[in-house]
């Protein structure tokens, strides 16, 4: 089983771009949480540190469901339940408008 934990359908398409599967968004995605720092300026516009904290949202892993969610937390947390959309696939404005598989860290 496959849950997506981000805030967009994920949707996966073949080579011609037809859509296979859509996974709905969740309505409460899995996050870091962030807290930004003003350190300076850059064209007279703020300049910010960002600082990624703890994953929000996240369950505990379950046997035979894998989540999809953002590289950051995949990244921030490790763990091999957690697939992130690869091979994406835009349209004319440089959209993305789905992806052909996943990725795993």
């Amino acid at each position: 089983m496959i849950v997506n934990l981000t805030p967009h359908d994920v949707i996966v398409v073949d080579e011609n771009g037809n859509t296979i599967k859509v996974f709905p968004k969740s309505e409460t995605p899995a996050r870091c949480s962030v807290s930004r720092e003003v350190i300076g300026k850059v064209g007279g516009y703020p300049l910010y540190k960002s600082v990624f904290g703890a994953v929000e949202n996240l369950p505990a892993p379950k046997k035979g469901t894998f989540f999809v969610v953002s590289r950051l937390v995949a990244e921030a947390t490790k763990r091999d339940d957690l697939l992130i959309p690869d091979n994406t696939v835009r349209n004319n404005e440089g959209r993305i408008i789905g992806c052909r598989g996943f990725s795993r860290l």
